[in-house]
């Protein structure tokens, strides 16, 4: 395989794209985008409506630990659901739509760009806890590696100075 002008580190993005695009495809862009807005949108009813259950939960549950769990549970499914029943209405609407074409078509791009923000996460986490030195060749030698290394640089960007500890840029030889 030495002689091959990819290596497994390549094979594994193209395997990823091409999944996450596929997957896209069949959903659709409305329900891929309905699916991120409700996970998202549970998460902002947990952070707004926990503090107000929180007490009344803690009056019930002895132990505090259970009762915020159970709250936050609670509460994160509740939204769930509530907005998939939505999410399912509007989905299928579409679906019986002339815009079935036109919503797989950019459930598809939609695909392919989450796949290669999952690419370059994973390699921020890589990056993190593998040293260099220590990176497998097939990492190293891969041709997506730099547009990967792009990618995860980007997204560094985007995350607030106050957020994560990444350190300094993510290219092989330690410069950004």
């Amino acid at each position: 395989m030495a002689d091959l002008p990819f290596t497994v580190a390549d094979v594994g993005v193209l395997i990823v794209l091409i999944i996450s695009a596929l997957l896209a495809f069949a959903r659709g862009f409305i329900k891929e985008t309905l699916s991120v807005v409700g996970w998202v949108g549970a998460i902002f009813a947990v952070l707004y409506i926990f503090p107000v259950l929180q007490p009344f939960a803690r009056d019930l549950i002895p132990l505090n630990i259970l009762a915020d769990a159970v709250t936050g549970s609670v509460i994160f499914l509740a939204a769930l659901v509530t907005i998939s029943i939505v999410s399912y209405a509007i989905t299928k609407r579409v679906r019986e739509s002339s815009l079935n074409a036109i919503d797989r078509s950019l459930g598809f791009l939609f695909g392919l760009l989450r796949g290669a923000v999952v690419i370059c996460i994973a390699y921020l986490v890589l990056v993190q806890l593998v040293p260099v030195a220590e990176r497998p060749i097939w990492i190293q030698e891969a041709r997506s590696r730099p547009p990967v290394e792009i990618g995860a640089n980007l997204l560094i960007k985007l995350v607030p100075e106050t957020g994560w500890a990444f350190s300094e840029g993510t290219s092989e030889d330690g410069e950004e």
